[in-house]
């Protein structure tokens, strides 16, 4: 007998209610971009014996719900399909050993950025890849796996600005409902401090930054910067630059003081 692999996106709206009772497992993306150049492409596998149901949500940098325009490419009976939707909620139905691909549009001329949030019924992996358009040069890209939903209240990002190097951080409050008074200190090599402030961030709300530039303390020096919010529940991605224009992924470290 011949095993058919098929996938179903099922599109909701907005403020529609989920039609599958989904428990709280899957995962997250704390941060995405679209627009001015950037696109994210997001792929899912699936791999449950039994299949993956998935609720699948998009909210902004202000912690509402962001609608998207995706491209979602899936394999029904050996034939690759693609389809465009919209919403800023969605149900997905992936079923065992199968794949499927989201990805922004990128045609807006100005940047958006957000988060992903998925829960599901079955084991799921996921990754995206965050790609850079500008004229006159080669398409810049970087990968991230998906973060697991275990919330930890602290997370570390080391950096390295000596050279003309730049590191991009997204810091992201993943709490629903409360708002996280985050500690940020700046440490040099042999664990100096070399500031310390604190910030607020909203409920689902995040922050994105140059590093160097919003803390100039940390100009031309290596070191790390350390995030905590006691209590929070706090998520995060950070990139390195080379000043020529490449850029990568670098560990955002999470931990748990509670």
């Amino acid at each position: 007998m011949r095993t058919v692999a098929a996938v179903a996106v099922v599109l909701l709206s907005p403020m529609g209610a989920f039609g599958v009772d989904v428990p709280v497992t899957g995962g997250y993306f704390p941060y995405f971009a679209d627009g001015a150049g950037w696109t994210t492409t997001f792929q899912f596998t699936c791999l449950s014996a039994s299949g993956c149901l998935a609720d699948i949500s998009a909210y902004g940098s202000d912690g509402q719900n962001l609608p998207l325009r995706l491209k979602v490419t899936t394999s029904l009976f050996g034939e690759e399909t693609v389809q465009d939707v919209a919403g800023a909620k969605f149900n997905l139905q992936i079923y065992r050993h199968s794949t499927v691909i989201l990805q922004t549009l990128g045609t807006a001329p100005s940047l958006t950025t957000g988060g992903l949030d998925m829960t599901a019924n079955g084991a799921m992996t996921g990754f995206a890849v965050l790609r850079q358009k500008s004229d006159g040069r080669p398409d810049f890209e970087a990968t991230v796996p998906m973060e697991p939903r275990s919330f930890y209240d602290s997370g570390t990002v080391a950096f390295d600005h000596r050279g003309g190097g730049a590191t991009g951080i997204a810091l992201t409050n993943l709490s629903p409902t409360a708002s996280a008074e985050v500690r940020v200190q700046g440490l040099d090599l042999g664990g100096s401090i070399l500031f310390s402030q604190t910030l607020t961030l909203e409920a689902r709300n995040s922050l994105s930054f140059d590093a160097a530039i919003r803390y100039p303390e940390l100009r031309n020096r290596v070191g790390i910067i350390r995030f905590y919010s006691p209590g929070g529940m706090l998520g995060g991605m950070a990139f390195r630059f080379n000043p020529t224009g490449p850029f990568t992924t670098t560990p955002f470290f999470t931990n748990d003081n509670r």
